[in-house]
């Protein structure tokens, strides 16, 4: 495990060299890009379920939450997974500024 900054966790006063801040840095923008393609895959199953047409058994508040929920966990798994491969992406996008 590499040690955080003594700045921001004062439980390891280790000072940080230059290629464990990197790999910080590295990891910190793999996390975010991964939770912004979850976010995005989210909405586009949400989209793409708004073009279903609804029954009457199965249209109501406890369903509709049920399901925003699952979207926003399958949304989670298929970022994890690369499938998409929007996180790559954006990391590549971060990464050239």
């Amino acid at each position: 495990m590499i040690p955080m900054p003594a700045s921001d966790n004062p439980v390891y006063p280790l000072q940080v060299t230059g290629a464990q801040k990197q790999e910080l840095e590295q990891k910190k923008l793999e996390k975010t890009a991964k939770e912004l393609e979850g976010v995005f895959v989210s909405m586009v199953l949400k989209q793409m379920q708004a073009t279903v047409p609804k029954d009457e058994l199965f249209n109501n508040d406890t369903t509709q939450m049920f399901t925003e929920m699952l979207n926003d966990e399958f949304g989670k798994l298929i970022a994890k997974g690369h499938s998409m491969g929007l996180a790559n992406a954006i990391m590549r996008a971060v990464q050239k500024k």
